[in-house]
């Protein structure tokens, strides 16, 4: 099963919210590869900052 983590944008009403940073979005990528996950890739790359 493909598992995609998606960076966050804040826009319109989450715009309170702020964006993905890019080490955190890795850390979760690594951590869900370690957890066993096989299938796992980042989404929305060019969001992140």
């Amino acid at each position: 099963i493909p598992y995609t983590l998606l960076a966050f944008h804040p826009d319109f009403l989450l715009s309170d919210l702020p964006p993905t940073p890019r080490e955190y979005a890795y850390r979760c990528l690594h951590e869900a590869k370690r957890a066993g996950l096989k299938n796992v890739h980042l989404g929305n790359v060019h969001l992140l900052w």
